[in-house]
């Protein structure tokens, strides 16, 4: 990941932790050949607290 892209895209801090999280999530799920889902129950929903 390259940290201008992303920041770029979020407005806010809360925004970035969201896109890094679904980011990264995204490349451990596919090095594990596994769905982000598998990894993160609350992956792309916008809310990891719940």
């Amino acid at each position: 990941m390259y940290r201008r892209p992303v920041e770029t895209r979020t407005q806010g801090q809360r925004e970035l932790a969201l896109l890094i999280s679904d980011v990264v999530t995204e490349q451990v799920a596919a090095l594990l050949g596994v769905t982000p889902e598998q990894l993160d129950p609350h992956y792309a929903d916008g809310d990891p607290d719940d």
